[in-house]
């Protein structure tokens, strides 16, 4: 390990809150306790603010006010770390003003002049988020990292009917070009995935909260969309050209109810509600490209889905 990576390694070590002692990073290190020394030394004489406490008790920690400890990347990490903040700000992330700062130092200390100029564009797809959005994901993000218990007017898609709801808010997540939050609803008592656009209105409580330590966010998020396997299926079969089929096995939902894929045919077990009410509108967006083999029923659908949008532009 060279020696600018022992150093880092130190510098972590201390960052800990704990006093640590040389023999203690010799061992995690495995170099001689003397070289321990020399390091120390060359940190505190960088400015680094070491404190040495002798003793029985004793060992090396950093003063309460260092926080910021420097980084050391490399050109191509800090060229990745450019890259993911553009993708992030185009994406609506919602720290956008300190999102900023961040691109612009990157840009200004750490970039070299010949790369700083970005090597891919990033082409925004969605309007630019709201102040209000903003602002309330900034608080419902505080209300995750305080543990406190938030009360919201929250209303349901295509329904104006607005319902309060106490929620403990566990993570925000951004999927799919828009921001929900997954809380435990006190009303339902249960985990539930809020849509930010849908909250009206937000107050913080009083109330403190733990998150279960089981909480998986991803897996939860998820397995609320996802092809339920204990849910009555029904067998789909599509058949199109090549770039067609690919295009739907490769789509965030189909992709998990595949059964079989080869050239030119497609085999999905589905969900028999999904099955009626989502996927003939799903495959209006194939065209021709693509026909249904199985089941006949849902070729009358589509139709009947057709000669509704028909009707509504009359």
């Amino acid at each position: 390990m060279a020696k600018s990576d022992h150093l880092l390694a130190i510098l972590w070590m201390l960052q800990s809150g704990k006093k640590v002692t040389a023999q203690y990073i010799s061992e995690q290190l495995e170099i001689n306790i003397r070289t321990v020394y020399r390091y120390i030394d060359t940190l505190s004489a960088s400015g680094v603010p070491i404190v040495a406490e002798a003793g029985h008790h004793g060992g090396y920690s950093l003063l309460t006010q260092f926080i910021e400890a420097p980084l050391f990347f490399d050109a191509e990490e800090q060229q990745s770390l450019y890259h993911a903040a553009l993708f992030a700000e185009e994406a609506g992330y919602y720290g956008n003003t300190a999102l900023n700062r961040a691109i612009k130092k990157i840009k200004q200390h750490a970039l070299k002049p010949s790369t700083s100029a970005p090597l891919l564009d990033v082409i925004p797809d969605q309007p630019e988020m709201s102040s209000r959005a903003e602002i309330l994901l900034r608080e419902i993000d505080q209300a995750i990292r305080s543990r406190t218990t938030i009360h919201i007017q929250y209303c349901r898609a295509n329904n104006e009917d607005v319902q309060s709801r106490d929620i403990n808010p566990f993570r925000l997540t951004y999927w799919k070009h828009a921001w929900y939050v997954t809380a435990f609803c006190q009303l339902r008592e249960e985990i539930r995935h809020f849509k930010i656009n849908r909250i009206n209105c937000f107050k913080l409580l009083s109330n403190q909260f733990d998150i279960p330590d089981d909480f998986d966010v991803q897996s939860s998020f998820m397995t609320d969309l996802l092809p339920n396997p204990r849910e009555t299926q029904g067998e789909l079969i599509l058949s199109g050209d090549t770039s067609t089929i690919d295009s739907i096995c490769q789509h965030w939902y189909f992709k998990h109810c595949l059964i079989e894929q080869n050239q030119n045919r497609a085999v999905f077990m589905i969900e028999t509600s999904v099955l009626d009410e989502q996927v003939p509108s799903l495959l209006i967006a194939y065209g021709t490209s693509i026909q249904v083999v199985s089941p006949v029923e849902i070729k009358s659908k589509i139709i009947d889905r057709l000669h509704e949008l028909i009707a509504s532009h009359q």
